[in-house]
């Protein structure tokens, strides 16, 4: 049988190539072994946007990230993709699992400060500290063995191995503790050197961005020249993360650590680069893109799978906490 494996994104907008290398490139790369979810997480979304207008975009949005998820290479004929506010037993089971955690371990998970700082928030929202449990209960909803995630991502994961090993001992029971899985390179840098690529911070090169807009994108990428105490110079760091050929890597970063002038021709190489990943993305979405009702039966066919499969781990988890169901 093969083993369960789990990715999934906030229904905010386009994806990047921040998504990309941060949790698809290793998911995509494992999918053949695996039976694969794709969990769109419409409820996340909600702890940090849940205005109107923020809400009725979830539906457009879901639809771009099918595309944007099917032109990176998730192969949708082996992957199940679901929406998860369309699996109501998925939040019951978040509510059985947030009693497994205590509020002191939510509030000392890194990325929940980082979350706060970006969307500008000192008083922040009860789902949002929760975010980290209700993570869990999507990875236990499904039984995953695997989780593909990025950087911010991986301290969830140890929260959901936390939780699912208390009711394990506790009641003696064998659910599945999940596995954590990254890229090698499981970070990018965005545009404008900022730590991270962000759609909220307007800094970020879309997987639907055509050559014209990639190319245009990076001349405008700023460059600093290597001086001590450097953090990071953004069109180097694209370099190491999205050109295959090492020897040109090699070649260019020691020229730049030697203090040569590499700008425009490091600049050059990285656009090839990002156009040479791009264009197979571009190529595979043609048919999806002109076609909505066909990605909205994707979507809809895989939450329907899911919720029975979920249905049945809320049943086998009250059952293992010995709960009373007054109509049996």
């Amino acid at each position: 049988m093969k083993k369960v494996m789990l990715t999934g994104v906030r229904p905010t907008g386009l994806l990047h190539l921040g998504h990309y290398v941060g949790a698809f490139e290793k998911f995509i790369e494992l999918q053949p072994s695996h039976e694969n979810f794709l969990i769109i997480s419409d409820l996340h979304m909600l702890t940090t946007r849940c205005s109107k207008e923020d809400i009725v975009s979830i539906r457009h949005n879901a639809r771009k990230i099918i595309i944007d998820c099917i032109g990176m290479g998730v192969d949708p004929e082996n992957t199940t993709f679901y929406l998860q506010s369309s699996i109501p037993e998925l939040s019951y089971i978040f509510v059985l699992l947030q009693n497994f955690m205590t509020v002191g371990r939510a509030k000392s998970t890194p990325s929940l400060s980082d979350i706060s700082h970006y969307i500008g928030v000192d008083n922040i929202p009860m789902g949002l500290l929760a975010y980290p449990v209700l993570e869990a209960a999507d990875i236990f909803s499904i039984q995953a063995d695997t989780v593909s995630v990025g950087r911010d991502n991986i301290d969830h994961i140890t929260i959901a191995r936390e939780i699912v090993d208390r009711v394990n001992r506790a009641y003696e029971a064998d659910f599945t503790v999940p596995e954590c899985i990254t890229g090698d390179k499981n970070h990018v840098i965005g545009l404008d050197g900022q730590e991270k690529m962000s759609k909220s911070l307007n800094n970020t090169i879309f997987i639907s961005d055509d050559k014209s807009e990639v190319d245009n994108k990076v001349s405008q990428i700023p460059w600093k020249s290597w001086t001590y105490g450097l953090k990071a110079n953004p069109i180097m760091e694209y370099l190491r993360t999205f050109e295959s050929n090492e020897d040109i890597v090699e070649n260019l970063s020691k020229r730049f650590l030697d203090g040569q002038d590499v700008e425009n021709e490091a600049r050059e190489q990285v656009k090839v680069a990002l156009n040479n990943l791009l264009v197979p993305m571009r190529k595979r979405v043609v048919q999806y893109e002109s076609n909505p009702e066909l990605v909205d039966e994707i979507l809809r066919a895989g939450s329907f799978k899911v919720r029975k499969r979920v249905s049945e781990n809320l049943k086998r988890l009250k059952k293992s906490l010995g709960m009373f169901n007054c109509f049996e």
